[in-house]
């Protein structure tokens, strides 16, 4: 693969857009379920966090909505 068709295939990341919508796993490695199956590090549930990998990026906005929610809610914003 040439090097032009390689740039477009994987295109450079920018980390200045790097917020809450951002589409990687906003897991933290602080990996612990509550009474509620929420994890406490990332306030994602866990069906949220099993189907990351095959959400599309319109779903995955809006776990990132409710983990914020979540959050905000847990005093930990």
């Amino acid at each position: 693969m040439s090097d032009m068709n390689r740039s477009k295939q994987y295109p450079k990341f920018d980390m200045r857009k790097r917020r809450i919508f951002d589409k990687s796993s906003p897991c933290i490695r602080n990996c612990c379920l509550d009474e509620n199956d929420i994890c406490v590090g990332c306030f994602r549930s866990i069906d949220e966090i099993m189907h990351w990998s095959r959400s599309s990026d319109a779903e995955k906005k809006e776990v990132l909505i409710r983990a914020d929610v979540r959050k905000k809610a847990s005093g930990q914003s």
